[in-house]
């Protein structure tokens, strides 16, 4: 029986787990709480060729940089539990501090947001 992969998928995952590494490398410390899906995501990442790798990489973090200016030297201050979940199609992460709230949203497109949400 042949297999036949979700490209769109593979996409999605790849890069659900380059924004959960590169965000999550901000922090002083962060923690994953679901380390089976983490194992699953850093599997499609490594399918990746190296030069794909690092593109996409660069990528990330320069819209890290921009949309996250503002509190990035507060971040590496910081320990933040990771939850990554999968909800109506999307990959969704939340980087929680107790303070402030880093999210990223996957579409099932590959296409992402990175927002922070103030605690009150």
């Amino acid at each position: 029986m042949m297999y036949k992969i979700n490209e769109k998928a593979h996409n999605q995952q790849q890069i659900t787990y380059v924004l959960y590494m590169m965000i999550g490398s901000y922090f002083h410390k962060s923690i994953c709480s679901n380390r089976v899906l983490e194992t699953k995501l850093l599997l499609h990442y490594r399918e990746l060729p190296a030069k794909r790798q690092e593109e996409l990489e660069e990528k990330v973090i320069a819209n890290i940089e921009k949309e996250l200016k503002e509190i990035l030297p507060v971040l590496s201050g910081m320990n933040c539990k990771v939850f990554i979940r999968k909800q109506e199609g999307d990959y969704r992460m939340t980087f929680e501090t107790g303070f402030e709230e880093v999210t990223a949203v996957v579409d099932s497109k590959g296409k992402y947001r990175i927002q922070v949400l103030e605690e009150s």
